[in-house]
Protein backbone atom coordinates (compact mmCIF):
# COMPACT_ATOMS: atom_id res chain seq x y z
CA UNK A 1 0.00 0.00 0.00
CA UNK A 2 1.47 3.64 -1.05
CA UNK A 3 1.67 5.80 1.68
CA UNK A 4 -0.61 9.18 0.62
CA UNK A 5 0.23 12.40 2.54
CA UNK A 6 -2.52 15.24 1.89
CA UNK A 7 -4.73 15.69 -1.02
CA UNK A 8 -3.94 18.84 -2.64
CA UNK A 9 -0.66 20.44 -2.91
CA UNK A 10 -0.37 24.49 -4.65
CA UNK A 11 3.36 25.26 -5.64
CA UNK A 12 3.13 28.80 -6.13
CA UNK A 13 6.33 31.52 -6.99
CA UNK A 14 6.71 34.07 -8.85
CA UNK A 15 6.21 33.79 -12.85
CA UNK A 16 9.24 32.31 -14.28
CA UNK A 17 10.33 30.76 -11.07
CA UNK A 18 10.13 27.02 -12.24
CA UNK A 19 6.91 25.74 -11.26
CA UNK A 20 6.31 23.84 -14.55
CA UNK A 21 9.97 22.82 -14.22
CA UNK A 22 9.33 21.34 -11.32
CA UNK A 23 5.76 19.98 -12.23
CA UNK A 24 7.31 18.16 -15.21
CA UNK A 25 9.68 16.15 -13.41
CA UNK A 26 7.14 15.06 -9.93
CA UNK A 27 4.29 14.23 -12.05
CA UNK A 28 6.28 11.38 -14.22
CA UNK A 29 8.30 10.37 -11.03
CA UNK A 30 5.01 10.20 -8.85
CA UNK A 31 3.52 7.56 -12.02
CA UNK A 32 5.86 5.70 -11.49
CA UNK A 33 6.05 4.61 -8.18
CA UNK A 34 1.84 4.20 -8.90
CA UNK A 35 0.16 6.78 -7.67
CA UNK A 36 -2.46 8.56 -9.18
CA UNK A 37 -1.99 12.23 -9.36
CA UNK A 38 -4.02 15.10 -10.71
CA UNK A 39 -3.05 18.55 -12.40
CA UNK A 40 -4.94 22.05 -11.97
CA UNK A 41 -3.06 25.13 -13.11
CA UNK A 42 -4.86 27.98 -11.95
CA UNK A 43 -4.03 31.08 -14.10
CA UNK A 44 -4.93 34.82 -14.68
CA UNK A 45 -4.35 34.65 -18.07
CA UNK A 46 -6.33 34.01 -21.22
CA UNK A 47 -5.42 30.18 -22.37
CA UNK A 48 -5.35 31.53 -25.60
CA UNK A 49 -2.86 34.05 -24.87
CA UNK A 50 -0.36 31.29 -24.45
CA UNK A 51 1.99 30.12 -26.81
CA UNK A 52 2.85 26.30 -27.15
CA UNK A 53 5.73 26.31 -25.76
CA UNK A 54 4.65 27.93 -22.62
CA UNK A 55 3.43 26.34 -19.34
CA UNK A 56 -0.20 25.49 -20.11
CA UNK A 57 0.67 23.84 -23.18
CA UNK A 58 2.99 22.01 -22.09
CA UNK A 59 1.59 20.65 -19.12
CA UNK A 60 -1.92 20.28 -20.52
CA UNK A 61 -0.94 16.62 -21.45
CA UNK A 62 -1.71 14.92 -18.39
CA UNK A 63 -4.64 12.63 -17.88
CA UNK A 64 -6.33 13.99 -15.84
CA UNK A 65 -6.07 18.24 -15.76
CA UNK A 66 -8.15 21.23 -15.04
CA UNK A 67 -7.53 24.44 -16.33
CA UNK A 68 -8.55 27.40 -14.75
CA UNK A 69 -8.64 30.86 -15.81
CA UNK A 70 -11.46 34.02 -15.71
CA UNK A 71 -11.97 33.39 -19.73
CA UNK A 72 -10.98 29.95 -20.15
CA UNK A 73 -12.21 26.51 -18.14
CA UNK A 74 -15.73 27.96 -16.40
CA UNK A 75 -18.56 26.04 -14.76
CA UNK A 76 -20.95 28.79 -14.63
CA UNK A 77 -22.60 29.14 -11.07
CA UNK A 78 -21.70 26.06 -9.94
CA UNK A 79 -18.32 25.60 -7.97
CA UNK A 80 -15.73 27.58 -7.27
CA UNK A 81 -12.34 26.42 -8.83
CA UNK A 82 -11.61 25.29 -5.71
CA UNK A 83 -13.82 22.69 -5.04
CA UNK A 84 -13.46 21.25 -8.23
CA UNK A 85 -9.95 20.57 -6.87
CA UNK A 86 -11.52 19.32 -4.06
CA UNK A 87 -13.75 16.60 -6.22
CA UNK A 88 -10.38 15.77 -8.01
CA UNK A 89 -9.19 14.74 -5.01
CA UNK A 90 -11.09 12.39 -4.24
CA UNK A 91 -10.72 10.70 -7.89
CA UNK A 92 -6.60 10.20 -7.33
CA UNK A 93 -4.21 10.24 -4.81
CA UNK A 94 -2.93 13.90 -5.08
CA UNK A 95 -3.58 17.08 -7.24
CA UNK A 96 -0.61 19.28 -7.44
CA UNK A 97 -2.17 22.51 -8.31
CA UNK A 98 0.14 25.03 -9.94
CA UNK A 99 -0.78 28.81 -8.87
CA UNK A 100 -3.21 29.56 -6.52
CA UNK A 101 -1.57 32.06 -4.15
CA UNK A 102 -4.70 32.77 -2.26
CA UNK A 103 -6.51 29.04 -2.60
CA UNK A 104 -6.95 27.02 1.16
CA UNK A 105 -4.49 24.38 -0.11
CA UNK A 106 -0.89 23.48 1.39
CA UNK A 107 1.49 25.37 -0.56
CA UNK A 108 5.04 24.92 -1.50
CA UNK A 109 6.40 28.09 -3.13
CA UNK A 110 9.10 27.43 -5.51
CA UNK A 111 12.01 30.67 -4.82
CA UNK A 112 15.18 30.70 -6.94
CA UNK A 113 16.73 34.20 -7.60
CA UNK A 114 14.55 36.16 -5.81
CA UNK A 115 13.07 36.75 -2.36
CA UNK A 116 9.91 34.49 -1.69
CA UNK A 117 6.42 36.39 -2.68
CA UNK A 118 4.42 34.18 0.01
CA UNK A 119 4.16 34.66 3.89
CA UNK A 120 6.57 31.68 5.79
CA UNK A 121 3.18 31.07 7.61
CA UNK A 122 1.46 30.78 4.37
CA UNK A 123 3.58 27.61 2.56
CA UNK A 124 5.04 24.46 4.27
CA UNK A 125 8.13 24.30 2.28
CA UNK A 126 10.57 26.28 0.02
CA UNK A 127 11.84 24.38 -2.60
CA UNK A 128 14.41 25.30 -4.43
CA UNK A 129 16.26 28.33 -2.69
CA UNK A 130 16.29 28.39 1.15
CA UNK A 131 14.18 30.32 3.11
CA UNK A 132 15.06 30.76 6.80
CA UNK A 133 12.36 29.13 8.87
CA UNK A 134 10.94 26.69 6.67
CA UNK A 135 11.73 23.12 5.46
CA UNK A 136 13.80 23.57 2.36
CA UNK A 137 13.33 20.50 -0.97
CA UNK A 138 16.38 20.74 -3.49
CA UNK A 139 15.97 21.47 -6.55
CA UNK A 140 15.83 18.28 -9.19
CA UNK A 141 14.55 15.99 -6.27
CA UNK A 142 11.45 14.22 -6.88
CA UNK A 143 12.02 11.31 -4.47
CA UNK A 144 12.99 14.32 -1.73
CA UNK A 145 9.67 15.97 -2.68
CA UNK A 146 7.30 13.10 -2.24
CA UNK A 147 9.04 11.68 0.74
CA UNK A 148 8.41 15.10 2.52
CA UNK A 149 4.71 14.76 0.96
CA UNK A 150 4.14 11.39 2.65
CA UNK A 151 5.88 12.74 5.55
CA UNK A 152 3.17 16.11 5.98
CA UNK A 153 0.46 13.20 6.29
CA UNK A 154 2.25 11.95 9.69
CA UNK A 155 2.77 8.68 11.10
Amino acid sequence: MLKVGPKILSLVGRSGVGKTTVLESWLPYLQEQGYRVGLVKHSHHPLADDPPQKDTARLSACAWSLLSTPSGMQIRGQLEWTALVEWLSNQVDLVLVEGGKTSPFLKIEVVRQHPPIMPINQVVASLGQAVAGLPHLAWGDPAGWTRFWQDLAGP
